[in-house]
């Protein structure tokens, strides 16, 4: 099975959606993971951890994506109430997401942290 399929059937399961939208994302989340991978580093010698988090990272972007949907964070009708959690929620959650991809990525990945050069002292 492709790479690509393997993210993409995660990602289905995880999220419940099943759209051409997810698979769009799947392939923006490969693509970035991929593109950051350290020379001499192919993504079958990482392939899990690429599934993984690129699964991981698409589901950061759909969460994402949901933030600005339609604004309406509640609803009721009748009975029934429906609650969605809040924008500064949802971000926090993709956030996570996304930082866990990266996590499982560090050791295939160039870091893009910060670092110091040199300190005067």
């Amino acid at each position: 099975m492709a790479i690509a399929d393997e993210v993409y059937e995660i990602a289905a399961s995880l999220t419940g959606s099943d759209s051409e939208h997810l698979a769009d994302l799947c392939s923006a989340a490969l693509a970035e993971l991929t593109g950051r991978l350290r020379a001499g580093v192919s993504q079958e010698d990482c392939r899990e951890a690429l599934v993984q988090a690129a699964a991981l990272l698409t589901m950061s972007m759909h969460s994402a994506a949901a933030m600005g949907a339609d604004g309406v964070e509640s609803y009721s009708a009748g009975d029934v109430s429906v609650k969605r959690k809040s924008s500064a929620e949802l971000s926090a959650y993709a956030r996570g997401l996304r930082e866990q991809a990266e996590m499982i990525m560090a050791p295939y990945t160039d870091d893009r942290g910060f670092a110091f050069k040199g300190v005067r002292g």
